[in-house]
This record gives structure tokens, sequence and C-alpha cells, in this order.
């Protein structure tokens, strides 16, 4: 059974460890501590989070994030493995009534592909409400810049309470055959009233 989920508090402090499998190390080169520093970096400057401290050890590590507005996962999920040379990705979509309150999601257009892309994983969030599960899904890369409406196969469309709008972020990765992301790209759209 998974441990609850963490209950979070805007301006807390929470101590954030993950350690190898079996205890082996994740960490073998300097070249690595240097990726995850950083991936938190990039996931900082994207989120707005701040890291009070961190520890890398050669099988686990350390954090010590701030909470400002965002969820301890979403700062650790950002942290994937993302290749130096990533490239930024140009993302756009429109909402449209079918996806408003739906499992159809957008037709998404994602310019700056790398050639080395097996799959574009896609994720969606309400930047209002960033830990409601949204989902996304990945579908695999086979040469076109357009993700085909309704393609998302664990999607839950924006459905913010009546008479408000939320800020939604559409974000793909795309990632090659080993699991690396190779390009990223966001589009932040408001959605609905």
């Amino acid at each position: 059974m998974g441990r609850p989920l963490r209950i979070e508090y805007p301006g807390a402090f929470y101590h954030v460890t993950s350690r190898g499998n079996e205890r082996r190390a994740i960490f073998l080169t300097q070249k690595n501590d240097g990726r995850m520093i950083g991936s938190l970096e990039s996931a900082t400057e994207r989120y707005g989070a701040q890291i009070h401290c961190f520890c890398l050890m050669s099988n686990h590590y350390h954090l010590l994030p701030i909470i400002v507005a965002f969820s301890c996962l979403v700062l650790l999920m950002a942290c994937a493995k993302i290749a130096p040379d990533a490239v930024k990705l140009e993302v756009d979509y429109n909402w449209t009534k079918a996806n408003v309150c739906s499992v159809f999601s957008p037709e998404i257009k994602v310019l700056g592909i790398p050639p080395t892309t097996k799959q574009l994983k896609v994720t969606l969030t309400d930047l209002n409400f960033v830990t409601y599960p949204h989902g996304g899904g990945t579908v695999n890369y086979g040469g076109s810049n357009i993700i085909p409406a309704g393609a998302l196969n664990d999607y839950q469309g924006p459905c913010p309470p009546s008479d408000t709008t939320h800020q939604y972020s559409i974000r793909v990765d795309a990632i090659d055959a080993s699991g690396v992301i190779r390009g990223f790209g966001e589009k932040t759209k408001p959605c609905c009233q």
C-alpha cells in the first residue's frame, strides 16, 4: 500500500528524499550530479519554487523545498531525465466546447520536434489547482507536428467551477527511445466561463 498523500501548505518546508533501487548508486559521476542540479534549476524557474537546501549522495538525495503555489510531486516530476541539449518546443492549441469538462483532448500543434523523438508526452495542468489530476497521455511520434483531437488516452479536460476562469497549461515532452526528454514546451491559456 502506498503512503497517504502529503498535506501541503504554501510557505511550508518539506523534506523530500529518494533512493536508488536496492540502495544502488544513482549519481555515478559529477556529470550526473550536474544534470540533477540543472533539472532542479529549470524546475524551480518553471514553477517559481524555492529550494532551501539539497544534498546529493551517491545512492540518494535530499531536498528541502519551500512550497509556493505548486506540489512537491510536480517539482519531482519536473526533474525527470532531461537531455542537457534539450530543445524548446513551440506548443499551441485552442479550447472547443468538446474539450471542456470532457475526456476529449484538443488538437495540439507542436513545432521544433527533434528527429530522435519516438513519443510525445502531454500533460494538462490547472495552474489554479495544480494537484488536480487532469492527466494527458502519450502518443507515438510518426513525423507529424499535430497531435490529433481526442488522441490522449488519460485526459480529463478543463472544468473549473461555474462562473470562474482558470489558467491551464499543456506541456509536451519529446521523448527518445531511451526515455530521455529531448525537447519540451508548454502553452498556457485560460478556460472557461
